[in-house]
């Protein structure tokens, strides 16, 4: 626990166990070229998973078979996990995406509508349009007006000429462009096989302190299930962590006790 103390603020391991009121999710990514601590955020949803398997020994006695010992023979742990917080690093680690690749800027479409009342008014698109790339209709044709004629585009805003015979007011107009996003980044969807590094489970008391800390020294972080991006509710990405053994440890929880 050191190697994280080292990287965070010493949790404040709350004496007030009563009740779990949530669980944030740090990682260490050990395929990374320096590895370090990640805060990946909250989880709405957490189920770990204990596996034990046993060799038995049987004795015989007056004829009968009686269990003589149990031997531990394998152990695994596996973490369901639901991250809400869908961001960059987090995308990246449940669709195992390669190294991001800085592309400067990169170019996509966008249409929008805009209000009635369209002749002789003035509207600020919501994004400035790429160089010559906007084209302007009436709403359900699909015929495109004429820039100068029926419309001037100056940076974002568009002015609609109030003399165009085409044009009427109480009239909705479309404008489909291209925009530039710019300081974009990408990354190629399965461009790793696998990330495997630390990870630290922060169980948070009714405070807001750290009720209980879970550790283990090395897992895999995969893909699970599907990625919920709802309009107007909690997002969710499913992710499955796989204990790995580092040094014949799986890992250890740290607890505070009352004393």
């Amino acid at each position: 626990m050191a190697d994280m103390v080292a990287g965070f603020p010493t949790p404040n391991l709350s004496r007030n166990a009563s009740i779990a009121h949530g669980v944030k999710l740090f990682f260490k990514d050990e395929t990374a070229t320096t590895p370090s601590w990640r805060d990946l955020g909250d989880l709405s949803e957490l189920t770990v998973n204990p596996t034990a398997e046993f060799v038995e020994h049987f004795s015989v006695h007056d004829g009968r078979n009686a269990l003589a010992k149990r031997i531990l023979s394998s152990r695994s742990l596996t973490i369901d996990a639901t991250l809400n917080e869908i961001q960059r690093d987090n995308l990246r680690l449940a669709l195992l995406g390669g190294a991001p690749v800085d592309t400067g800027t990169i170019n996509y479409q966008f249409s929008e509508v805009l209000s009635e009342d369209a002749a002789g008014d003035t509207f600020t698109l919501t994004n400035t349009p790429v160089a010559a790339s906007a084209v302007v209709y009436l709403e359900g044709d699909e015929t495109a007006l004429t820039i100068t004629t029926d419309y001037v585009l100056t940076g974002s805003v568009i002015s609609v000429g109030s003399t165009a015979a085409t044009i009427e007011d109480a009239t909705k107009i479309r404008v489909d462009y291209t925009v530039e996003l710019t300081a974009a980044t990408k990354t190629e969807l399965f461009g790793e096989t696998n990330f495997h590094g630390g990870v630290q489970l922060h169980i948070l008391n009714n405070e807001g302190g750290v009720l209980q800390i879970m550790e283990l020294d090395d897992a895999f972080l995969s893909p699970s299930g599907s990625m919920n991006i709802p309009m107007d509710g909690l997002q969710s990405l499913p992710i499955t962590i796989t204990s790995l053994v580092k040094n014949g440890l799986i890992g250890r929880s740290y607890f505070k006790t009352d004393v």
